[in-house]
């Protein structure tokens, strides 16, 4: 039972996993790694009651007591794409232990996975007043920050830095600068990071992402350039530098580049870019051999690569065929939500709004509480004008949970804006633009504040989100309507 526990965990099998690992517990109900099989399995199904069931009674068989076992709990649950379960059952899981370091640690860590931002800041300090840390007290600074309490972020980062004024310290306070928008105040830490030698690799890279994100390419340019001649993270110089080619509309120069990238977090993302960028180029067939040898070298996320080869496909016109690779997909992997939201989203862009409404519906219903299939639903059902009244109970389910979450604002605002309520609106359209800077949120902003008549804000709106992603439909749609751009 063991073996066939683990086959049908790495064939991306949950369902079969937790039958499986159910029986290997019938066999033998004192293994650990039965009881977290079955608890991690149960997560991925969005069956909370009995994954914290079985990670309840896999905590007395972890050596070392409750703080070793919140520590390897934490472990595992970062391996897991469902984080708002994951948050869930790290509620049930730590509430005996109030007065532990350990389980608060693990229930703030999830709280801040699951964009509840507010709670994990308090759950952490929590943590923190029993056992300090230097990494974890940097973590809730970045709580404080999402949840708006800037000026407590910033003292607590003030804190950290004139406790251990090093390069680490002064990396993390200036990512959190960025974080909070305070972009001139990052900039000039930085600045002054580059002229540590040993710092001065870290800093640059930082520094790029935020020109990058600022949309200074020329800026963000020598920035990832001075980084190669370092020769430290190098991959992600290569990486952000085919970014930079990209919206430059330089496809031959933005693909060595990503073929140069062969190892670190942004593999999986640089493939699936060069072959969205060989597919557009007509290169149909590099294309799919990309997908298909990066799906032979990474199983584990062949789900997300199917998805974003149907995408590619429906962004060439393609959508009946992009449909059937994904209903192939779902009968080879039907535990996978991901795949389900993809169909659901083709469906409604082919006009197949019912098929889409009840794709929602079934995963919602299968997946009770989860703000994700709540949020999915309810914005699905406000962007068409349906059901409005429903729509909006469902987003607000979803923002009760995960408050700081930038799409469920977005969802929020733009269903208070069908229902004719464009100032209450604005707020959380404003609050989802300044955290993501997405360019859908800022079509959505753009639209409200045009109907307030306040139309040179929402055209400056336009601009910002134009430079995240000047090729997205909903916003080149939004300017098309309104303001009579191309």
């Amino acid at each position: 039972m063991e073996r066939a526990t683990r086959l049908a965990t790495e064939a991306q099998q949950p369902a079969l996993a937790l039958r499986t690992a159910r029986r290997w517990i019938s066999l033998d109900p004192a293994s650990l790694d039965a009881q977290t099989a079955a608890g991690m399995a149960a997560l991925e199904l969005h069956k909370i009651t009995d994954s914290a069931g079985y990670f309840k009674t896999a905590l007395p068989l972890i050596r070392g007591g409750e703080e070793a076992a919140f520590g390897e709990f934490e472990a595992m649950f970062a391996q897991s794409d469902n984080v708002y379960g994951a948050r869930q059952v790290a509620d049930r899981l730590s509430a005996p232990y109030p007065a532990s370091a350990g389980a608060l640690r693990f229930l703030g860590l999830a709280q801040a996975s699951a964009d509840d931002a507010q709670a994990a800041a308090d759950t952490l300090r929590k943590a923190l007043d029993l056992k300090p840390s230097q990494e974890l007290a940097w973590i809730r600074a970045r709580a404080l920050a999402f949840a708006d309490r800037e000026p407590e972020a910033l003292a607590l980062a003030n804190r950290q830095v004139a406790a251990q004024d090093d390069a680490s310290s002064r990396l993390q306070h200036a990512s959190l600068l960025i974080l909070l928008h305070r972009e001139a105040a990052a900039q000039a830490e930085l600045e002054s990071l580059t002229e540590d030698a040993e710092a001065r690799p870290r800093a640059m890279r930082l520094m790029g992402q935020l020109q990058l994100q600022l949309g200074n390419l020329d800026a963000a340019d020598i920035c990832f350039k001075q980084l190669l001649k370092s020769e430290q993270f190098v991959e992600d110089a290569f990486y952000y530098l085919a970014r930079i080619d990209e919206r430059r509309h330089q496809d031959e120069d933005a693909l060595r580049s990503y073929a140069k990238v062969t190892a670190g977090d942004n593999v999986l993302s640089a493939m699936l870019r060069a072959a969205a960028l060989l597919r557009r180029s007509g290169a149909t067939t590099e294309s799919d051999e990309l997908l298909d040898g990066l799906t032979a070298d990474a199983p584990a996320r062949a789900p997300q690569i199917i998805a974003a080869r149907a995408q590619q496909i429906a962004d060439a016109h393609e959508e009946s065929r992009a449909l059937k690779i994904l209903d192939a997909a779902i009968a080879e992997y039907p535990d996978n939500v991901d795949l389900r939201y993809k169909r659901a989203e083709l469906l409604e862009r082919t006009q197949r709004l019912d098929a889409a409404v009840a794709e929602l519906t079934t995963l919602e219903r299968r997946r009770p509480n989860d703000p994700a299939a709540m949020n999915a639903l309810g914005y699905t059902l406000a962007d068409h004008s349906l059901r409005l009244g429903r729509a909006r109970s469902l987003i607000e389910r979803a923002y009760a949970q995960a408050p700081q979450n930038a799409a469920i604002r977005d969802s929020l605002g733009w269903v208070l804006f069908r229902q004719g309520l464009g100032a209450q609106a604005l707020p959380h359209l404003s609050a989802a633009f300044r955290a993501d800077r997405g360019a859908e949120t800022g079509a959505h902003l753009g639209e409200v504040l045009w109907s307030l008549n306040r139309r040179e804000e929402a055209r400056g709106i336009w601009r910002q989100a134009r430079v995240a992603d000047p090729e997205d439909r909903v916003l080149r749609a939004t300017l098309a309507r309104l303001d009579g751009a191309p």
